[in-house]
């Protein structure tokens, strides 16, 4: 349901007001005192005078947008309304100004020193619209006071004055109205928004925690990241020709493909609204927008600190426009700030004419978008500790990606002008599925904001057994740190990220050699990836300083890689207590073989290949990755089994 103003036609007598929920409404009731024998009615003796019942305080969002205005619902003392009656009394259409009384403002009156609109006759019918301009317009002698606008503009600055409520536009399409309806009949008129609404809901999570390092902004920059006033790549219309609603339509139509004359973009600054006390949000923010399809361009720009996130609408599969803003509905995107991204989902009303709580929201999309210049899963990892844009520029709920393959390794440093090489693929940008022993390595190397984990180009052994089968190097608990408990669970295997830990725990032991058991060859996976970089074949591929060192990842890190780089999409095995699960498909295998390819000597994942964990099952058992068959297997396998080692490193 819409939600809007009521407004009542009542006669001069009456003192009965109507409300009904949701709907902005002009209501025209008939004469309830006496009348004249006969059909006509004494002149001058029966005003159409206008009440408003209000609805859609409780429509606005959290906190507080504005004074109280027609965009959430609300008449305010000193609003103009212009009322239209079609070919009154047979002298052509007339239009007259009306506005809240001041000390009642759900009762409209006509406007100072305007003769009210009579009832001439009580089987008279009368054809009634109406329209509002938050910019005044409608007011005695403004510009829209004797006629609907043919061109509305939005304020490009919604954030300071009144920008946000001048922005509004609101229409009733003409009705036919009698003095007395008939049985079931009403004489209501319902208004309904004009443009469409946007609402940005920046949660307080992750690299959003700081309103005041916090900003927003609509259609900001062009392609060229000029302002968007100075080239339309990216600039929102806001302003443009209108046409009033066809027949039996609520919203009239917006040409914003018009000629260049009559067609004005740019960018909007669009409301900021601080959350009420406890809420999720950080900060909020709101703006009316002239109705277009945004789809392809930079719509919404977010920035935090000195890093500026841009969400960009994308076509869907279906083959409906998720950036296609539609008159008279909002369109809710709440968007968490990660480190390098943004998560944006969205939410449109339901139904043409949708207004502030618009019924009930349906979802439209979820999906991050990510910046070239920012450090990302995909990105190139160089041997000197630099990093380079890998191309990917969106993920979707469901796990798909959009990577340019296009985008190429950089083998001169910019910064330094001396050459480099590729040594890896960043995996994971997300400090908290970085390990505490990751942490605390790069710690003790001075490097306190780690900056994620990264994926080796090759593979640092093939058919290596995994580790002593019979022996759990779980036995002994606390004592035997890292391993501390079995993966035994889907869900244990995504919250392991212990990899550099037990890597070097069962390094340790075999460097020791106080224990026999603890040989190169019985844990040559382990030992495998200890060394990738340390030996004649893998020396291209050394440990910048500054890093971990190549670690034998664990099954939460490969899980990561799966995700990030394979594109899948592995939330609903994420608190599974089932041991182990296969995935039908090589999307996996296919999506990080497009990283793979783009690297000069990067070894590429093949079907029916197998790879370790750090991750522990059982005495007996370890957990894997396996590509075989058409298939991925998230499972556990004999630690005697000869499986490939792909090392990672945090840095």
């Amino acid at each position: 349901m819409n939600k809007k103003t009521f407004l009542s036609f009542i006669c001069a007598r009456s003192a009965r007001t109507i409300a009904l929920p949701m709907i902005a409404t002009l209501a025209v009731l008939s004469s309830c005192g006496d009348t004249d024998d006969g059909n006509l009615l004494p002149a001058g003796q029966y005003p159409l005078t206008f009440t408003a019942a209000i609805d859609g305080a409780a429509a606005a969002p959290a906190g507080t947008a504005t004074r109280a205005n027609t965009v959430g619902g609300v008449w305010t003392a000193g609003d103009a309304i212009a009322v239209m009656v079609a070919d009154e009394e047979g002298g052509g259409d007339v239009v007259k100004q009306y506005t809240p009384k001041p000390d009642a403002p759900n009762t409209l009156q006509a406007a100072a020193g305007v003769a009210p609109f009579y009832w001439q006759s009580s089987t008279e019918k009368k054809t009634v619209s109406a329209w509002h301009c938050g910019d005044g317009s409608t007011a005695a002698g403004g510009t829209h006071a004797g006629s609907v606008p043919t061109t509305w503009s939005v304020q490009t600055d919604q954030n300071t004055a009144d920008g946000y409520q001048r922005s509004d536009f609101l229409y009733a399409p003409p009705k036919e109205i009698t003095f007395t309806p008939a049985s079931g009949a009403n004489n209501m008129l319902a208004f309904h928004h004009q443009t469409a609404k946007v609402v940005i809901n920046i949660k307080n999570a992750e690299a959003a925690t700081d309103a005041a390092d916090l900003s927003v902004t609509l259609a900001a920059y062009d392609a060229s990241g000029a302002p968007a006033g100075n080239n339309t790549d990216n600039a929102l219309v806001v302003s443009c020709p209108y046409t009033l609603p066809e027949s039996g339509q609520n919203i009239g139509a917006w040409d914003v493909a018009a000629a260049a004359a009559d067609v004005v973009t740019g960018a909007i600054t669009p409301k900021a609204i601080t959350p009420a006390s406890g809420s999720a949000y950080l900060k909020t923010y709101t703006a009316l927008v002239i109705p277009q399809n945004v789809t392809g361009k930079k719509f919404i720009a977010v920035t935090v600190g000195g890093d500026t996130y841009y969400y960009i609408p994308k076509q869907k599969a279906d083959g409906t426009y998720p950036g296609d803003l539609q008159g008279g509905s909002v369109h809710t995107y709440d968007i968490t700030v990660k480190y390098g991204s943004l998560e944006v989902v969205e939410t449109a009303g339901s139904g043409s004419g949708t207004w502030n709580s618009g019924g009930q929201k349906v979802p439209v999309a979820s999906n991050t978008t990510f910046e070239a210049a920012t450090l990302k899963p995909g990105d190139y990892y160089y041997s000197d500790g630099s990093y380079s844009d890998g191309g990917l520029r969106k993920r979707y709920s469901d796990g798909k990606v959009e990577i340019d393959a296009t985008v190429k390794p950089v083998l001169t440093n910019p910064e330094t002008s001396k050459a480099r090489t590729v040594i890896g693929i960043v995996f994971c940008t997300d400090e908290n599925r970085i390990g505490a022993g990751e942490k605390a390595k790069l710690k003790d190397l001075g490097v306190t904001s780690p900056h994620g984990l990264v994926m080796a180009l090759t593979n640092a052994g093939s058919g290596c057994r995994w580790g002593e089968s019979g022996k759990n190097e779980n036995e002994n608990g606390q004592s035997g740190k890292p391993f501390v408990e079995n993966i035994t669970t889907l869900q244990k295997q995504y919250n392991h990220i212990s990899g550099y830990a037990e890597t070097h725990w069962i390094g340790d032991k075999i460097k020791g050699s106080a224990e026999s058991s603890y040989t190169a060859d019985t844990y040559k996976a382990f030992d495998v990836a200890l060394n990738y970089g340390a030996t004649t074949e893998t020396a291209q591929y050394a440990a910048p300083e500054k890093t971990t060192g190549w670690f034998l990842p664990s099954m939460g890190q490969w899980w990561d890689i799966l995700e990030n780089l394979g594109g899948l999409d592995l939330s609903s095995y994420k608190t599974s207590t089932d041991s182990y699960e296969y995935i039908s498909g090589n999307t996996a295998l296919n999506n990080l073989n497009v990283y793979m390819g783009k690297v000069t000597g990067a070894a590429l994942f093949g079907i029916n290949t197998a790879f370790w964990s750090s991750s522990e099952f059982s005495s007996g058992h370890a957990c894997g990755v396996d590509f075989s068959g058409g298939s991925l297997y998230l499972n556990w396998y004999s630690k005697d089994y000869g499986f490939g080692v792909r090392p990672a490193l945090a840095f």
